[in-house]
């Protein structure tokens, strides 16, 4: 009867009572064992763990790959619009303007750094 009842899902101080059994008795513990009830919980939690790991995980990559894309964007429409200053002004303006060159090389680095990353992130995926 032990059996029967722990195999459908009854719990252990319920048999307990049901069979008559004190609440401190250890008859019944080896029934538990010998059905090896809840064998499977420990795996099933860590597996839940981990797989919850990997969704956080993957939720900040993708906000981070967002926040990289953007920057990008905006340092493409930077470097754009100090390209078309260059260009609009004579080729001594944009020289006598150190300012300009500057910017200039700034986007351009910070452009390879982004790009690198980006290739970072694609390659971990």
């Amino acid at each position: 009867m032990a059996c029967y009842l722990l195999k459908n899902d009854w719990s252990i101080d319920e048999v307990k009572r049901r069979l008559g059994h004190k609440p401190s008795s250890y008859v019944i513990d080896k029934y538990v064992n010998y059905l090896a009830i809840d064998r499977h919980k420990p795996k099933k939690k860590i597996y839940q763990n981990n797989l919850q790991k990997v969704v956080d995980d993957l939720e900040e990559i993708k906000k981070r790959e967002q926040l990289s894309s953007r920057r990008i964007e905006r340092l493409q429409e930077e470097n754009k619009l100090m390209l078309e200053a260059i260009k609009k002004g004579n080729k001594e303006d944009a020289e006598l303007n150190p300012e300009f060159v500057k910017l200039f090389d700034q986007l351009q680095k910070e452009m390879t750094k982004q790009k690198k990353i980006i290739e970072e992130i694609k390659n971990k995926k």
